[in-house]
C-alpha cells in the first residue's frame, strides 16, 4: 500500500503505510521508499507538530530536567554560582560522552567492518539497525525539528530578544537630556571656579561657593534620574529575557520527557550492545546540547539581576545653606533700631511706612500700586491692581474691595515669586466687621481665609451703678 501510495503521488500517505509496515517488518527497499516519500511531502505548518504512534511510546522512567530559580528578580542575583554550577555540570558531562561516544562508534565500525568479511566460508547476517534508526531521527525530528513545539518556542524568543535594540533605544533616549544638562551645569561649574579665583573678598569666595554647591546638587539631582532609567532599563531587559526562557524551557521541558518515552522502545530493540550503547549515548548527547543554550540564558538573568539589585538610586540632599560670617562686633538687639516701632504716615490716598527691616510706599484711587523693599531678604515687591471703597447712610454702612497682583525681586533681579490677592471687606455702624480674602502664588498655592465678629459697643456708666 505505500509503494503503491508513492508511485500515486500521495506522499503522505506512502509515509503513513510505509511506517506502519516499518514498525513491524524490516524492507531495505521499504525503508528507501520510505525516506524518498518522506522527503517528496511538501513541508508542512509553521509550529505544526505530528502526534507519533501510540504503540511507539513508552515510560520516559525518571527523566527530570531542573528549571533554574530566575522567576523572581529579587532572588535571581544569589543563584549564580547554582547555575554556573549547573552548566559546569552539562559542560563536563558533554565532553565525556563526546570521549565514550568516539570509543563506542570506533568498537561499532569495527565489528560492522568484521561483519562485511566472510571469514572461513561462515554465513554472516548483517544487522546494521536501519528501521530503528529511523525511528528514533522520526522521533527526533518531531520533537526537536523544524515543525515542534520547541523549535517554535525559540522563533518567539528570538522575537522577544529582538526587543532589546528598542529598549535599549528609548533608554539612550530618556537619558540623553540628563546628560546635556550635566554636561551643561560642569561648563557652569567651571565659569564659577574662575570667578572664585578673580574674588577680591571672603564674603565673595564664600558666595560664588554657594552656587558651585548648588550646581554640583543639581548634577546629583540629574545623576538620580539617570540612574532610575538605568534600573528601569535592567528591570525591562529582565522581564524579556526571562519570558524568552520561559518559553524555551517549558517546550523543551516537555520534549525531553516525550523523548524519552518514545525512543526508549526503539533502543530495546537494538540488541547489539555496543550499537545501543551508541545510540543512548547520542540521545543523551543530543538533549544536553539542546538544554545548555537555554541555561545559558537564565545566567544571563542572574547577571542582569544583580546589576538590578546594586542599583541603589539615592534621592540627593540639597546643600546647606550659608552661615554668614561671624564678626567680633557685638550683635545689636531687636530693639536696637534707632527708629524705634517705625514711622507709619499716611497723606490722602498716598500711605509711607519705614523701619529699621523694610521701607513701603502705596496708594491710589480706583487704580491702586504699592513698593516695598526687605532689607533682610534683600527682595523687592511691586505690585498693581485696583479697587473701591465707600462709606453710606451717614457713615454706617462701610465697604472696600480690591484685586493686586505682586511680583517678588530677589537680590540677583530673579523673580522669585508672583502672587494673585483679593479681599472684600464690610462694616455696619463699626458694630460687625467681616473680611474675606483670596490669595493664589507660586510658592504656597491657593488659599481662602474669612474672618468676621461682632464688635461689643461701650456705653457710659451711670451714676450709682455697678
Amino acid at each position: 500500500l505505500g509503494l503503491i501510495a508513492k508511485c500515486e503521488g500521495n506522499f503522505a500517505k506512502a509515509t503513513e503505510y510505509l511506517r506502519k509496515a516499518l514498525a513491524d517488518n524490516y524492507s531495505a527497499v521499504g525503508f528507501a521508499a520510505y525516506k524518498k516519500a518522506q522527503e517528496a511531502q511538501p513541508p508542512k505548518p509553521e509550529g505544526s507538530q505530528n502526534e507519533p504512534l501510540a504503540n511507539e511510546k513508552g515510560n520516559s522512567g525518571d527523566v527530570s530536567v531542573p528549571e533554574m530559580p530566575v522567576e523572581e528578580i529579587e532572588k535571581a542575583a544569589p543563584q549564580k554560582e547554582l547555575i554556573q554550577n549547573h552548566i559546569g555540570r552539562i559542560l563536563s558531562r558533554y565532553q565525556q560522552l563526546l570521549a565514550e561516544y568516539n570509543s563506542t562508534f570506533a568498537v561499532v565500525l569495527k565489528q560492522s567492518e568484521r561483519a562485511s568479511k566472510d571469514p572461513d566460508g561462515a554465513i554472516v547476517f548483517r544487522r546494521d539497525f536501519s528501521k530503528e534508526r529511523m525511528l528514533f531521527e522520526d522521533a527526533t525530528a518531531l520533537l526537536f525539528g523544524a515543525n515542534s513545539n520547541c523549535h517554535k518556542a525559540l522563533k518567539e524568543s528570538i522575537k522577544l530578544f529582538e526587543q532589546a535594540p528598542m529598549l535599549l533605544e528609548k533608554y539612550i533616549e530618556a537619558c540623553q537630556p540628563h546628560l546635556e544638562r550635566i554636561k551643561l551645569l560642569w561648563q557652569e561649574i567651571d565659569e564659577l571656579r574662575k570667578e572664585y579665583d578673580a574674588c577680591p573678598t571672603q564674603s565673595c569666595k564664600d558666595a560664588v561657593n554657594a552656587k558651585i554647591r548648588q550646581k554640583h546638587y543639581e548634577i546629583e539631582q540629574e545623576e538620580y534620574e539617570l540612574c532610575l532609567h538605568n534600573k528601569d532599563f535592567h528591570g525591562d531587559q529582565y522581564s524579556l529575557e526571562y519570558k524568552a526562557y520561559k518559553l524555551q524551557y517549558s517546550a523543551f521541558k516537555e520534549a525531553v520527557s516525550d523523548y524519552y518515552a518514545f525512543t526508549n522502545p526503539i533502543l530495546e530493540k537494538i540488541y547489539s550492545p555496543s550499537y545501543n550503547e551508541l545510540m543512548n549515548l547520542q540521545r543523551e548527547m543530543h538533549v544536553l546540547g539542546r538544554e545548555k543554550p537555554i541555561q545559558d540564558i537564565s545566567l544571563g538573568l542572574a547577571d542582569l539581576a544583580k546589576t538590578y539589585i546594586e542599583l541603589k538610586c539615592v534621592v540627593p540632599q540639597p546643600p546647606d545653606p550659608v552661615e554668614p560670617l561671624e564678626s567680633n562686633l557685638p550683635k545689636k538687639k531687636e530693639g536696637d533700631c534707632p527708629l524705634g516701632k517705625g514711622i507709619n504716615q499716611g497723606l490722602g490716598a498716598i500711605s509711607f511706612e519705614l523701619d529699621c527691616e523694610h521701607v513701603k510706599l502705596s496708594g491710589g484711587e480706583g487704580i491702586l500700586w504699592s513698593v516695598s523693599r526687605d532689607f533682610i531678604k534683600h527682595e523687592t515687591k511691586v505690585g498693581v491692581g485696583v479697587g473701591a471703597q465707600g462709606t453710606y447712610g451717614n457713615g454706617n454702612i462701610t465697604g472696600e474691595a480690591k484685586v493686586m497682583v505682586e511680583v517678588t525681586v530677589g537680590q540677583n533681579g530673579a523673580i522669585k515669586n508672583a502672587e494673585l490677592s483679593s479681599s472684600v471687606k464690610a462694616g455696619l455702624g463699626g458694630l460687625i466687621e467681616g473680611e474675606v480674602t483670596g490669595r493664589v502664588s507660586l510658592e504656597g498655592g491657593p488659599s481662602v481665609e474669612a474672618t468676621g465678629g461682632f464688635v461689643q459697643p461701650g456705653f457710659p456708666s451711670m451714676p450709682g451703678s455697678e
